[in-house]
C-alpha cells in the first residue's frame, strides 16, 4: 500500500502537483527503494521525451502548408449556384406538395365511394330482411 502511494507521489511530482514536504519524503523513499528509483527514472525519460516533442515547428513549414492548401482547386459555391440549388429545391417541394394534394383528394374520393357502397349494402340488407318478414308463415300438412 505504501509502495503504491509512493508511485502516486512520483506521478504527482512529474505533474508538478507535489508540495515541498512530500518531495522530501519522496526523495528519502527513493534512496531506499530500488523499484521506486527505476520507476522514477522511467518517468523522467518519458517527461524529457515529451518535452522534446513540444518543440516549435519552423515557419517555413507553416508556409508550405498554406501553399499546399491554396494550390488545391476547391470549388466553392457561389451565390449563383446557391440560387440555382434553392430554385431546384423549391420546385421539387412544390411538385411534391401537388402530388400529396392529388393523392389526398383521391383517397377522399375512394373513402366517399366506399361509404356510399356501404350504405347501399345496408339498405339492401334491410330490404331483404323486410321481404323475409313479409312472407306468410309456412304451414305444413302431413297426410299420414
Amino acid at each position: 500500500m505504501q509502495n503504491e502511494n509512493n508511485f502516486e507521489m512520483i506521478n504527482r511530482y512529474f505533474d508538478d502537483e507535489l508540495n515541498k514536504e512530500s518531495e522530501i519524503f519522496l526523495f528519502s523513499s527513493l534512496s531506499t527503494n530500488e523499484a521506486e528509483r527505476k520507476y522514477f527514472r522511467e518517468m523522467h525519460l518519458l517527461k524529457s521525451a515529451a518535452k522534446e516533442l513540444e518543440d516549435e515547428y519552423p515557419d517555413s513549414l507553416d508556409y508550405k502548408v498554406l501553399q499546399s492548401i491554396n494550390s488545391l482547386n476547391v470549388n466553392y459555391t457561389t451565390k449563383e449556384n446557391r440560387k440555382i440549388h434553392l430554385a431546384i429545391s423549391y420546385s421539387i417541394a412544390a411538385v411534391l406538395l401537388m402530388v400529396t394534394l392529388f393523392l389526398f383528394s383521391e383517397v377522399r374520393n375512394y373513402r366517399h365511394s366506399f361509404e356510399s357502397l356501404n350504405k347501399e349494402v345496408i339498405e339492401q340488407k334491410e330490404t331483404i330482411e323486410m321481404l323475409y318478414n313479409s312472407l306468410p308463415g309456412i304451414v305444413i300438412h302431413s297426410n299420414l
